[in-house]
Order: structure tokens, then C-alpha cells, then sequence
């Protein structure tokens, strides 16, 4: 009998760019269509922030769990996001356009936990967000391959 051992930290580290790939694949080839399976683009991915991410990503809130100095919602997330650097010292550039891999917001939201900070969206004791699917994951990572455009 063969005796599999496996450190979920290795297996993480080497599978990484391999994860990234495939959630990319659905949507760069038509498969992925965003939060409701229609449509795609920043459009989707402001749908996917508005289900998972905005209770606490949101300018206009303050307080505990809030963020607000990186709001998600429709008027912000853009300008917040793409070529913008990261909080985080090892976080690099927030959306890198053509780039998933190299972009801390699909860090932030595939790898647990990411270099530094933890992972998104992030679960609270009463507000407890629903992960986000393959399909969403693909949807975001999509539209940064597609150049991450408006």
C-alpha cells in the first residue's frame, strides 16, 4: 500500500497558477456569463460585488466590519480598482489589465489566506456572505483577462 502525504500549504503554493487558470478558461471562452449566468464584463462583476461585497466595501459606511476606503459599489469600484496599488506591501497592483495572476483582487479572493490580510469575502459573525461560485470567480477573472475595461 502507497502512503499519499501532501502539505495543503505546498499543494496551495504549486496549484495556485493552475487554479487561476482554470477559473479563467469558463469565462475567457464564452462559458462564464457573470453573477446571474447572463451577460459579462465590468457589468458582472459589479453584479458579483453588489451580492458579496458591498456590506462592507461601501464608501458610505463606517464602523466595524466596514472598509471604505475601497468601496465596491457601482460608482466606485473602478476608479478603486484597476491599476491602483494595493494596501498590502506584498499586494502589488489591485487589477492588472490582461493579467488575473498577477492582480491582488483575484489573490484576495482564491488564495486562504492571501499574502497578507485575509481572505474574501470574509466572514463575519453576523454577517456571513455566501462564497463566491466558480462562475463568479471566472466572470472576474475574465473581465481582467478581457483587459478589465469599464
Amino acid at each position: 500500500m502507497v502512503r499519499i502525504l501532501r502539505s495543503d500549504a505546498l499543494v496551495t503554493r504549486w496549484m495556485r497558477p493552475f487554479l487561476i487558470t482554470m477559473v479563467a478558461l469558463p469565462a475567457a471562452c464564452g462559458g462564464a456569463g457573470g453573477a446571474s449566468g447572463g451577460g459579462g464584463g465590468f457589468a458582472a462583476v459589479l453584479d458579483i460585488f453588489a451580492a458579496h461585497c458591498t456590506n462592507c466595501h461601501d464608501a458610505t459606511k463606517q464602523g466595524l466590519p466596514t472598509y471604505p476606503q475601497l468601496s465596491l459599489t457601482a460608482g466606485d469600484a473602478y476608479a478603486a480598482l484597476v491599476n491602483k496599488p494595493a494596501d498590502e506591501t506584498c499586494g502589488g497592483t489591485r487589477v492588472v489589465p490582461g493579467n488575473p495572476a498577477a492582480s491582488y483582487l483575484m489573490q484576495k479572493l482564491t488564495q486562504d489566506p492571501p499574502c497578507d490580510g485575509l481572505h474574501m469575502p470574509r466572514a463575519f459573525e453576523v454577517i456571513a456572505p455566501p462564497p463566491l461560485t466558480s462562475a463568479e470567480l471566472g466572470a472576474i477573472s475574465g473581465w481582467i483577462s478581457d483587459g478589465a475595461g469599464p
